[in-house]
């Protein structure tokens, strides 16, 4: 972690004297969060959390184990919770079965692309997938907007909760900055 941030700082200096009349600051966002106990256990602690899941969770048609170190999940619990680990693991508990349940649901059209490209080759009654994809209830959502014609309202009650959640963030955040409030 420490051994990157010289290169932050070079690309940072450099793009200043192009920029002079513009502060620019790189970071490395990944690298300094990955270095966060609280990240990797909550990765380590989602590994079993997950297998169990898999083995038991109806409905649930994948084998995690290409993706079983979900760093997707951790990330995001780290941010939602400011690291705090209680919390994390609870978070990580509690949506678990969404990436299971994303990622039996993509295995065909993630299939489909895979044969079509020749990718992959897989054998008749094959499904690959993944069940480590980033966001996986906004993915359900906005790829199954349109299985309303088939009488499925689930994905787009989803996608509106998702927007009327971004548009109130939006909306708090504008007002924490207004107020020149730090937003954590």
């Amino acid at each position: 972690m420490m051994a990157l941030e010289p290169i932050s700082s070079a690309i940072s200096a450099f793009m200043n004297k192009k920029f002079d009349d513009r502060t620019l600051v790189v970071g490395l966002d990944w690298p300094f969060m990955g270095g966060a106990n609280e990240i990797w256990l909550a990765v380590f602690w989602a590994i079993p959390v997950t297998l169990v899941f898999s083995m038991f969770l109806p409905g649930n048609e994948i084998l995690p184990f290409a993706g079983i170190v979900n760093n997707a999940i951790a990330v995001a619990a780290f941010l939602v919770t400011g690291g705090n680990i209680i919390r994390m693991l609870i978070l990580v508990t509690l949506f678990a079965p969404a990436y299971l349940w994303v990622g039996t649901i993509m295995a065909p059209f993630i299939s489909d692309l895979a044969r079509s490209t020749g990718a992959v080759a897989l054998k008749a009654g094959e499904l690959i997938s993944c069940s480590s994809i980033d966001g996986p209830i906004q993915t359900y959502a906005f790829s199954h907007v349109f299985k309303i014609m088939d009488g499925n309202f689930l994905p787009l009650v989803l996608c509106v909760i998702f927007v009327v959640c971004f548009i109130a963030l939006y909306k708090y955040l504008g007002k924490e900055e207004a107020e020149g409030r730090e937003i954590n």
